[in-house]
Order: C-alpha cells, then sequence, then structure tokens
C-alpha cells in the first residue's frame, strides 16, 4: 500500500492502532485462521454478539420480508438487535453486512467443492 493510500485510509479510522487491527483481519486466510485470531481478540459474550448479528443478517437478506418477530423467534435475540442489522444491511452508508454476503454468495459452497473433488 502506498504512503498516499494508507493517509487517505487512516480518515475512516478513528486512529492508527484501529486501522492497524482491521489491517490485520484483512489479512485472515481461511476460517481456521479467523476462528484462532478472534478466539484470542474477543472474549466469548463478544464472539456471540458478533455470531448472532451475522446470523440475523444471513436470514434478512435470504427473507427480506421475513417480519422481526419471526427472526426474534428463530434466534432468541433482541428486538434492538434485529432492527440495528437491518438498518445496517439496507440502509446505512457502510454496507459492510450486504458487501460480504454477496461476496460469500459469489462464492463457491463448500459442498460444490467437496463435489468437485470426489
Amino acid at each position: 500500500m502506498t504512503k498516499k493510500k494508507e493517509q487517505e485510509d487512516l480518515g475512516v479510522f478513528s486512529s492508527e492502532e484501529e486501522r492497524d487491527m482491521y489491517r490485520a483481519i484483512s489479512v485472515i486466510k481461511t476460517p481456521l485462521e479467523a476462528y484462532i485470531f478472534f478466539r484470542d481478540l474477543c472474549t466469548p459474550s463478544e464472539l456471540s454478539a458478533m455470531q448472532e448479528r451475522w446470523t440475523i443478517a444471513r436470514i434478512l437478506d435470504a427473507e427480506p420480508e421475513l417480519s422481526y418477530p419471526k427472526v426474534r423467534e428463530r434466534t432468541g435475540a433482541s428486538m434492538a438487535t434485529i432492527g440495528r442489522v437491518a438498518r445496517y444491511l439496507r440502509k446505512e452508508y457502510f454496507r459492510g453486512y450486504e458487501t460480504i454476503i454477496n461476496r460469500l454468495k459469489s462464492m463457491p459452497s463448500l459442498k460444490e467443492i467437496d463435489k468437485s473433488l470426489s
């Protein structure tokens, strides 16, 4: 990364330390590496909260018309958490959930990979 690009990126982050943390996350190459890194970085409660939000995002992406009470029934999440995830999935500027969900959709599934190897 060029020095100019690093300076531009820093404008998004609140500090160099924050940018450095996201840079570390961006070099993770496998789900196992991610698991190991996040187990070191986060408490079990933090991981649980992130997993819950990710599950909600996947459900709402797959079934956009699903009511919040139905999502709550499936996940046990609070209405506030469901609403926050829905807002960030559909309305907020960054569109992080949407970006990653779409990227995952374009990747072959593990079943497809296993099938091609047999």
